[in-house]
């Protein structure tokens, strides 16, 4: 399982991904927002402050993460 965590104003944001499985899901203050089970996947949340959450997981050889807030790219906290 490989986890990327975000921070965005008072929001913790959390994109999970199961290769095995190949599910991904996007947590939003640990509320499950969206979830996939493809290989390429990309899940849609939104703030409580109506701003929206694009989150891209992927790739061949190592999974990564590309998340946006109204399309600015953040950077994951670890």
């Amino acid at each position: 399982m490989q986890s990327w965590k975000y921070k965005y104003g008072e929001n913790e944001i959390d994109v999970m991904h199961d290769t095995i499985s190949n599910k991904s899901e996007l947590y939003v203050n640990g509320q499950l927002q969206d979830k996939n089970t493809m290989m390429t996947t990309e899940l849609n949340g939104k703030l409580e402050s109506g701003e929206t959450i694009r989150a891209r997981v992927g790739g061949f050889f190592t999974i990564k993460c590309a998340l946006q807030i109204d399309n600015k790219l953040l950077q994951p906290i670890h």
